[in-house]
């Protein structure tokens, strides 16, 4: 481990890759979990959740990726960062609820709308308002 906290991949590849056989992840899919555990090891301090926190929010925006790529993500950087580097943090960390957080949400959802629905900084002209009337007369007039 450097000062920094981040991770040299070729310190873990090898205890990684072996995690990935025990737990039966097909050959042809090893290669994705490889690469995201590396991404997050060169890029975010481990000592630092709210890093990761933004580093899988950073990756949720991604237009193209699929829910099941990114709870791929997230057991990718939770088995290296639990079970290889033995980070604290990780221990007690949600991970189940951060993956689940992949789900799509329906097209009507209210949390959408606030990135879909633009609103205008245009501001108007208050109403025009008549006085209120002083007398039964005219409060009886039609306006």
């Amino acid at each position: 481990m450097n000062v920094n906290m981040q991770h040299d991949p070729q310190d873990f590849l090898p205890a990684y890759e072996q995690l990935l056989a025990e737990r039966n992840i097909p050959p042809g899919a090893r290669p994705h979990y490889l690469q995201c555990a590396k991404i997050w090891s060169t890029t975010v301090r481990s000592d630092d959740k709210s890093a990761t926190e933004a580093f899988f929010q950073e990756l949720c925006r991604r237009p193209n990726l699929t829910a099941w790529q990114f709870q791929q993500a997230v057991r990718a950087v939770a088995w290296l960062a639990r079970d290889i580097l033995h980070i604290p943090w990780t221990q007690t960390f949600d991970w189940r609820g951060l993956a689940d957080q992949a789900d799509p949400l329906e097209t009507d959802h209210r949390t959408l709308g606030r990135e879909t629905i633009r609103v205008s900084a245009k501001v108007s002209a208050p109403p025009r308002t008549s006085p209120l009337p002083k007398t039964r007369e005219e409060a009886a007039r039609k306006p």
